[in-house]
């Protein structure tokens, strides 16, 4: 269990009216599950301290949820989900004609955000804006609608009294640019988990910095981009394949609702990529078209081994695809 004091939570609620500007007057909708550090830090917690409105939808469902951002008597200003929840939103035939007139901020986190993803949106007028955090430490990085469109695929910039940093496997801070650990240290980072001492200092360096388990780097102006969770890596050949960047390859196919990239055993390489794909209601594709277009987009020791295409992808309460449940299908053990 992740340990939340009073000062995590009052941090929470100054990044929403600093960097998201949560107001009295905000009005907020909500699906994420409430006893996720996302339901209840995001939207639901900074929204109770200032006065404004919480909408609570029991379950997401993606035709109501629309209709909702739509309505000018709710007037919504400020909503946050995974891409799984703007994904399942932007292929509703409703979609074409949606107007979102009172919607200020659309924030999306949790997961890497496919770049088709945040085009979809933008079409529309709705500029998504990514962030990035974690149960330990919700509030790391966030871009504003004003900047998203100039930092398309980022997670902004650190949030007041954040440090943040990229790390090798040492513990050594490394140069902008270079690819490396998200490490987060500031008044936001949980002091550690429940009465589990040995997780606890595992979880931070010597000097103080949390260990986020995600792979990013920063630019040169200190703009955060994730890559992916370093567990969900694997090893082709020798070489690093993270698997958001081959499945933002697959779901650039417009007959692509979502993928979901791991790694399995290999007598040759060690390991290999196998591409699960869900497609859109309606739409057929072929393996071949699949390996295709990954071959256009990416190196050749990138490309999947093998491509199923499947009815469902295993989702947690929050959204997110669960691919250790995926692994475990497969009979492969998931990373420490």
């Amino acid at each position: 269990g992740v340990i939340y004091d009073h000062r995590m939570t009052a941090n929470v609620v100054q990044h929403a009216a600093l960097h998201a500007r949560v107001r009295a007057h905000s009005r907020t909708l909500t699906y994420a599950p409430l006893f996720h550090a996302a339901g209840l830090n995001a939207t639901t917690m900074p929204q109770f301290h200032y006065g404004g409105a919480v909408f609570v939808m029991r379950r997401f469902e993606p035709r109501a949820c629309l209709a909702h951002l739509q309505d000018p008597e709710l007037a919504i200003t400020h909503t946050v989900g995974v891409p799984t929840t703007f994904i399942a939103l932007a292929e509703l035939p409703e979609f074409r004609a949606a107007h979102f007139p009172a919607l200020e901020v659309a924030g999306v986190g949790g997961a890497p955000v496919p770049l088709h993803l945040l085009q979809a949106w933008e079409d529309k007028g709705v500029v998504l804006s990514q962030s990035y955090g974690l149960t330990e430490a919700f509030g790391v990085s966030f871009c504003p609608p004003e900047q998203a469109h100039d930092r398309i695929g980022s997670a902004g910039h650190a949030l007041l009294h954040v440090e943040l940093r990229i790390a090798d496997a040492g513990d050594v801070a490394l140069p902008r640019g270079a690819l490396g650990e998200i490490q987060v240290r500031g008044p936001g980072v949980t002091p550690g988990y429940w009465r589990d001492p040995e997780a606890t200092e595992a979880a931070f360096t010597a000097d103080g910095w949390f260990h986020t388990g995600d792979a990013g780097r920063l630019a040169p102006d200190g703009t955060l981009y994730v890559v992916d969770r370093i567990k969900d890596l694997y090893i082709s050949g020798g070489e690093n394949v993270y698997p958001a960047e081959v499945e933002d390859a697959i779901d650039t196919l417009d007959e692509v609702s979502q993928s979901a990239v791991i790694g399995v055993p290999d007598a040759k390489w060690g390991e290999a990529g196998l591409a699960l794909v869900l497609l859109r209601d309606g739409c057929a594709l072929t393996e071949q078209q699949v390996l295709e277009r990954c071959r256009e987009r990416l190196a050749r020791y990138k490309v999947p081994r093998e491509v199923r295409f499947v009815d469902a992808l295993p989702l947690s309460p929050q959204g997110k695809v669960q691919k250790h449940l995926l692994r475990a299908a497969q009979g492969v053990a998931s990373a420490a």
